[in-house]
């Protein structure tokens, strides 16, 4: 019959088995979780910052390619604000809209020129909305300071490192000069991929890389849990082991067969508790032959 010293036992057994499982199972879980979290994280800026130097290499390819397209000297006789809508200014409109529209994600395209003060003003922009286009005159000074004194001085084909904003909205942006026949650098050539689209690209992405993530959380809890109780056990046994010999039970050995500090720990315990009880065994023997002499010597008193 259990008593109630027993349930108390088994219940404390009971008790730090699962707090120990617990533990063990929380810290794989924790480090498996977070090594996984650094490495996905790691993966989506590896991506994203490939995605945009991808998109970056796209655009320069297309803007560079695009400023041959402009016809410099046309380009040049277009200096009053009266000319928008002339036959030129059409002419070079219509070539900026064709190369829009070869691209979906394209934007905006525009030419620039330095006007005397060494301001960049719009000469020529493809957009046909009156609330978005820009006249041939209009300064652009939307861009922050630095932005601005690097295209006043552009003389080469450049794409934005990073996303800018102006009052038109969020972009990366494509420059590249164009000419004259004879060899005078004419105006810059801008294209405009909205931000929506490289940062949707992200996004996708982002929840790939999240999707990835959060799969194997499951089998990693559940993996935790695994090992978690399988290194627990012995450390468990050998607990339950030294309340059996606390409670007067010498008799009880630990059953662990592993190779490694555990196996010889329990090999231990159960070499100490064998000693223990050959020890308790003569130490009863010899109480028992001396109250057999103390009972023979009284006899004979």
């Amino acid at each position: 019959m259990e008593t109630n010293k027993d349930k108390t036992n088994t219940g404390r057994k009971t008790h730090g088995y699962l707090r120990l499982q617990t533990k063990l199972a929380i810290s794989f879980s924790l480090v498996a979780i977070i090594a996984s979290a650094l490495l996905t994280f790691a993966l989506y800026l590896t991506v994203k910052t490939r995605l945009r130097e991808d998109i970056r290499h796209r655009l320069y390819d297309i803007v560079n390619i695009a400023a041959l397209q402009v016809d410099g000297d046309e380009h040049a006789t277009l200096v009053d604000p009266a000319q928008e809508g002339s036959h030129a200014y059409m002419r070079i409109k219509r070539v900026l809209q064709n190369i829009r529209d070869r691209e979906s994600d394209i934007r905006f395209v525009y030419t620039w020129r330095r006007n005397a003060n060494g301001r960049l003003i719009f000469v020529v922009d493809a957009e046909t909305d009156p609330n978005e286009i820009s006249h041939l005159g209009d300064i652009y000074d939307s861009a922050e300071p630095s932005i601005l004194a690097q295209l006043a001085t552009l003389d080469h084909t450049a794409v934005d490192e990073k996303i800018n904003a102006d009052r038109w909205g969020v972009w990366l942006s494509g420059y590249a000069p164009f000419y004259r026949s004879d060899g005078r650098m004419e105006g810059i050539l801008g294209i405009d991929i909205a931000a929506s689209k490289v940062l949707s690209y992200e996004r996708q992405f982002l929840w790939v890389a999240l999707g990835v993530f959060c799969a194997p959380i499951p089998l990693v809890m559940a993996l935790g849990w695994l090992f978690g109780h399988k290194l627990a056990a012995p450390i468990v046994r050998l607990t339950a082991g030294s309340k059996h010999i606390a409670d007067g039970d010498l008799s009880h050995r630990v059953s662990i067969q592993s190779n490694d500090e555990i196996g010889t720990l329990a090999k231990t315990f159960n070499e100490m508790t064998q000693t223990l009880q050959e020890s308790i065994t003569r130490r009863d023997e010899e109480i028992v032959n001396r109250k057999k002499a103390e009972s023979g010597l009284e006899a004979l008193k």
